[in-house]
């Protein structure tokens, strides 16, 4: 099992989440905002690059608290040869998107080498 989530986004917001389900070289995680306090929590949404929101389970999760930046790794198989690579950046209300490589045919090419299909802008 892999370690829950916790961290402060903003006075008043905190970030947690916690493994739902493991696979075999992947974990799953559930992914939810709160009040300091524990309440009023919602789940967490996330853009999907393609103009839509997806659930707050979220697969391969990382997060780095020093630029509040969210991640998801997806692999398609265990080597990593395909799959999805997303980040969102915490911007004061809400998670962006900030950048997605998606390989969607498993063709042995590592993580590094799949095409980037959305890069943001930050200001």
């Amino acid at each position: 099992m892999r370690d829950p989530i916790s961290a402060r986004l903003a006075p008043g917001v905190i970030l947690w989440g916690d493994v739902c389900s493991n696979a075999a070289y992947q974990s799953v995680y559930s992914l939810f905002l709160s009040d300091e306090a524990g309440g009023h929590v919602r789940p967490v949404a996330l853009e999907d690059g393609r103009g839509g929101v997806m659930d707050n389970q979220i697969i391969g999760v990382g997060f780095d608290l020093a630029t509040l930046t969210l991640s998801s790794f997806y692999k398609g198989r265990g080597i990593a040869d395909c799959g999805e690579g997303d980040s969102w950046i915490w911007d004061g209300k809400a998670f962006r998107l900030s950048d997605q490589s998606v390989m969607s045919e498993c063709r042995g090419l590592p993580p590094e080498e799949w095409p980037v299909s959305f890069v943001s802008r930050q200001e």
